[in-house]
């Protein structure tokens, strides 16, 4: 029988390889009727060269936060006798904006992890490495960039 949701069994997927050698299955070549929905450049993503930056630059929160503490304190000691601005509409852009990020990047790792738990197990998506199961491809982009957001949301 032949239906549009052929679900594929993880056995029997190729999968992909990050230039580490971890090999990874993403969902879209489990359900085939998905693929058409992930851009080349989300199925093609390898973290392995942000995960090589961020181990090199560990200091980069610690700097964001002293930063971000002298920016709030001097921020309210230069506004102490000035008018406020008004930012009402820029800041409802900027949350919207991130509230349709967060549900985009939702819509991408929340089926995957679905189906990680489907076909490997509860145990293994919560204790097994992460380089195969969400590190890389079109989930492990939108994890990296959820991580990343956190910078901007600062702001």
């Amino acid at each position: 029988m032949n239906s549009l949701l052929t679900v594929v069994d993880v056995k029997d997927i190729v999968p992909y390889v990050s230039s580490k050698g971890h090999k990874f299955v993403q969902i879209f070549q489990a359900i085939p009727i998905l693929e058409p929905f992930y851009m080349e450049w989300e199925k093609n993503y390898d973290a392995a060269s942000l995960a090589d930056w961020i181990s090199s630059n560990h200091t980069l929160p610690i700097i964001t936060v002293i930063a971000y503490l002298v920016l709030i304190f001097g921020g309210q000691h230069l506004m102490k006798n000035k008018e406020p601005y008004d930012l009402r509409k820029p800041l409802a852009y900027w949350n919207l904006f991130l509230c349709i990020f967060s549900f985009i990047g939702s819509l991408r790792v929340i089926p995957h992890f679905l189906f990680l738990t489907h076909a490997y197990g509860m145990h293994e998506v919560v204790c097994g490495a992460p380089e195969k199961l969400y590190g890389s491809g079109s989930a492990g982009f939108w994890v990296a960039a959820f991580i990343l957001s956190k910078y901007f949301e600062l702001i």
